[in-house]
């Protein structure tokens, strides 16, 4: 028989809190590569989470027992609450030169979120509309936290910059 845990992939584990659609909070941890594909480095949370599977394994903290993994569908996922140290992993050499665009969020569950998006990785019109068109998942800067939105649960997005959005038309 053969060992295969040769073939075993090694992942770190990320804690974090995700905030599902039907309003539950759950603590645990996700399971990312200790590379990235994208990127040297680690692997990310908001890569995971952009990647076209549809299920994301996370395993909760339990009280009691031991832990266990449950799959969560990505469209459920509302927000990402990570430990800081791990936000500081999480973004690339470009996100320090990025233009932060300050912004409210209304999320799907009625929460509203102030705070910054910095606009990653576009050259030419860089607009926040642009931006936001590019992914389903983006890092949002609250005043004392760094979160992960899911921008199919964001219901309006009000730039707070003053400057109107330009067209590209």
């Amino acid at each position: 028989m053969t060992d295969l845990t040769m073939f075993r992939v090694q992942k770190r584990q990320v804690h974090a809190t995700i905030t599902l659609a039907n309003g539950q909070n759950v603590r645990g941890c996700f399971f990312l590569s200790e590379s990235s594909a994208d990127h040297a480095g680690p692997e990310r949370v908001d890569e995971l989470l952009n990647a076209s599977e549809r299920f994301v394994p996370f395993q909760l903290d339990t009280e009691t027992g031991p832990p266990r993994v449950t799959l969560y569908n990505r469209t459920q996922i509302v927000l990402v609450h990570l430990p800081e140290s791990e936000v500081a992993l999480a973004h690339d050499p470009s996100y320090n030169i990025a233009r932060p665009e300050p912004a409210s969020l209304l999320l799907s569950n009625g929460d509203r979120l102030s705070g910054e998006i910095h606009v990653v990785g576009l050259t030419g019109h860089a607009r926040l509309s642009d931006f936001t068109n590019l992914r389903a998942f983006i890092y949002f800067e609250k005043p004392n936290q760094t979160v992960i939105v899911s921008l199919d649960h964001v219901v309006e997005l009000v730039p707070l910059s003053g400057a109107p959005e330009r067209s590209n038309g």
